[in-house]
């Protein structure tokens, strides 16, 4: 068991199912909701194509403009956004891209050592920045992800990244208070409204404005870049206790991941939350994620219990569960013992960014207990078909984002667990 699971599965353990099932890597995360990062939607005004569209599909949308057309060569979208030049990376190897989902990688500087986690990753409105956070440090790139630097120490490590309008991004570490604002050059650390944060949501259109939810699932809003937060709602019915995921496209909307009780869904802020029915009625809801196209799109990762008050309602397992109606009602969408994907207790969800239907998910094997290392992207589509690409020697993937330039480019935050 790598010292990431076993660390976090001493968090869950109260939570029943959460971490005494009966897998065989034990492993649970507590709920790594993963992180879509941008759009990918570049190109979308059309400004008669002379932004040099996306190229892929994401170009696709330029066509809204009299002379999208010329968006045919696909290195330069409206965002101003590139795709990468370089066949590697340098300054560091705890970000890579992949081109064609995954087959290929580039490849880093230096080589993987050690225990260090790459859990936050975003790519910024500011044309060709991301920003990460690997070990305890934030790591900038100018240039779509060919060379990075240090900017300095984050308040923590393990910590997930938001971006927002404005060449922001937000920064938190899941079931904790440390929060952080990285703008321009600058880090900036925040005082958390709570000391159980799960979930963060930023609003589209003004980056100044965030909130995010603890794991009583109440919602604390801030419109001055977190420099203070004031409750809004009411907590949910139970417990967020594995996470809280926030519609990209309008932070009223966040859906809360529950043990054993499934998912509850709010639309108004937190006035009003709305218990999920359907199959993933009674289960951990370790990971969830709700697409940047369509916010009615929900996906959830969890396991599925098989009783209820005494009575059996189905056979107990893993599965990946699909909402079209904002986390509603769920069916679902893949079953562990029903297909060669790797489940655990919480995998990296990364909704397309152009197709509802698809999602992106990830799953890997640490070198430890005479393991070989191995890291597995996969994609489920709208017939329930996954296509995975694996790597080997590479620990795990902790968090996925979309070029804004072109979706088929992935920027990939690696993970080292080596003993």
């Amino acid at each position: 068991m790598s010292a990431r699971w076993n660390s976090l599965c001493v968090v869950v353990a109260i939570g029943l199912a959460g971490c005494g099932d009966s897998s065989e890597d034990g492993a649970n995360t507590g709920g790594n909701s993963g992180s879509a990062g941008a759009s990918g939607s570049a190109g979308a005004s059309g400004a008669g194509g002379t932004a040099g569209g996306t190229g892929g599909a994401a170009g696709n949308a330029g066509a809204a403009g009299t002379s999208g057309a010329a968006g045919a060569s696909g290195t330069a979208g409206a965002t101003g956004w590139t795709t990468p030049t370089c066949t590697s990376v340098k300054g560091t190897w705890a970000v890579r891209f992949t081109s064609d989902e995954g087959a290929t990688i580039a490849p880093g500087d230096g080589a993987l050592t050690g225990v260090a986690y790459t859990w936050g990753l975003a790519a910024l409105d500011t044309p060709n920045v991301l920003v990460a956070e690997h070990a305890g440090r934030i790591l900038r790139s100018e240039d779509a992800g060919c060379t990075y630097k240090d900017l300095g120490a984050a308040p923590a490590s393990t910590t997930r990244l938001h971006a927002a309008p404005g060449g922001r991004a937000y920064g938190y570490q899941m079931n904790a208070s440390p929060m952080y604002l990285v703008k321009g050059q600058a880090i900036q650390v925040l005082k958390g409204p709570s000391g159980s944060i799960i979930g963060m949501g930023v609003s589209p259109t003004d980056g100044a404005w965030l909130r995010v939810a603890d794991n009583d699932g109440q919602l604390w809003d801030s419109k001055d870049e977190g420099a203070s937060f004031q409750k809004i709602g009411s907590p949910a019915p139970k417990k967020c206790f594995y996470t809280v995921a926030f519609d990209p496209n309008d932070i009223d909307h966040a859906v809360c991941g529950t043990i054993t009780d499934g998912t509850f869904t709010t639309f108004d802020g937190g006035k009003l939350w709305v218990e999920a029915s359907g199959d993933a009625t009674y289960a951990n809801a370790f990971s969830i994620a709700v697409s940047p196209v369509d916010g009615g799109v929900v996906w959830v990762e969890g396991f599925q219990l098989g009783w209820h008050n005494g009575q059996q309602i189905g056979p107990e397992g893993r599965r990946i569960w699909k909402s079209t109606d904002g986390g509603k009602t769920f069916i679902v969408a893949l079953e562990a013992e029903k297909t060669t994907a790797k489940l655990f207790n919480g995998n990296l969800l990364a909704p397309d960014p152009v197709d509802p239907a698809a999602l992106y998910f990830t799953f890997g094997t640490p070198p430890v207990g005479g393991l070989t290392s191995e890291s597995f992207l996969y994609r489920l589509d709208a017939t329930g078909k996954v296509s995975e690409q694996r790597q080997g020697g590479i620990d795990s993937y902790d968090a996925i984002v979309f070029s804004p330039a072109s979706p088929k480019t992935i920027y990939l935050a690696v993970s080292s667990e080596r003993p």
